[in-house]
């Protein structure tokens, strides 16, 4: 039973309808012009959004760096501890 709902799956999914649906997506784009208009009435609250997300994107991106340096280092603290 299991077997005949995949296979029925898969047909579902060579439908040109589910093609039709994967075409569905593309009008996204409009919302653009939607932020562009609430920026001119005065709602900067989208803006921030994204500058907070970028901000946050290279505080971790900084974090890695940090945490890469100290990876590095740890190899000389392990000779320092075999001399002991």
């Amino acid at each position: 039973m299991s077997i005949h709902i995949g296979e029925s799956r898969y047909t579902s999914a060579r439908s040109p309808g589910a093609s039709g649906s994967s075409q569905v997506p593309p009008p996204p784009p409009p919302p653009p012009s939607i932020n562009q208009e609430g920026q001119s009435h005065g709602s900067t609250t989208p803006s921030s959004s994204k500058t907070a997300a970028l901000a946050e994107y290279k505080d971790w991106t900084m974090n890695d760096t940090r945490i890469r340096l100290s990876i590095s280092s740890t190899p000389k603290d392990l000779h320092m501890d075999d001399d002991m």
